[in-house]
């Protein structure tokens, strides 16, 4: 019965379907992308479980322009225009409150995947900001302008109350202190 929130689906939610699978979690994906809906769509996940919402993560509740990526077999957009092009497509956004708002989320999150293209800073940020403490989070720090910004986002996270349970690359999982086992 836990509650996973997933944001950055793209083509493969492997990982996503695994925690219903295995752990029969409420898992909710989240993603704009076209490529990601028509991915959802094709491989039949609503109908095993899976909850997809076409929106993206972030500080606001507004709409806004995902930059496409520089490669065009890529799927995954960007918000803060991580590859630095002119392309994309507008879509909603939220905050992980209003979205946890519009499904009815008073259960704690006990895991947040956040895999969003550069947007993981303020998402992080707001999350925090908003007291919303998954008892897990997950995140992918995108090729990083700046080491001094993933150190500070990091340190945002462990003063908020989370250890860094591990790592590989730049893929970094905090689990909250009161639920270390």
């Amino acid at each position: 019965d836990s509650l996973c929130i997933c944001a950055g689906v793209g083509e493969d939610a492997s990982f996503d379907m695994r925690l219903i699978e295995q752990f029969r979690a409420s898992v909710h994906g989240l993603d704009p992308t076209p490529r990601a809906i028509a991915y959802v769509e094709r491989e039949h996940l609503q109908e095993r479980g899976y909850r997809f919402h076409p929106i993206g993560l972030w500080r606001k509740d507004t709409t806004l322009f995902f930059y496409s990526p520089r490669k065009k077999e890529h799927v995954s957009h960007s918000i803060v225009n991580l590859q630095q092009t002119s392309d994309g497509f507008d879509a909603p956004v939220m905050r992980l409150r209003s979205f946890l708002d519009t499904i009815g989320g008073d259960a704690p999150i006990d895991m947040q995947k956040i895999d969003i293209e550069g947007a993981e800073h303020a998402v992080i940020a707001e999350i925090l900001g908003d007291a919303i403490r998954p008892k897990q989070i997950l995140v992918e720090f995108d090729q990083p302008a700046s080491i001094s910004r993933v150190v500070s986002t990091i340190n945002l996270v462990r003063n908020a109350g989370y250890t860094v349970a591990g790592f590989d690359k730049w893929n970094v999982t905090f689990v909250r202190r009161d639920h270390d086992q």
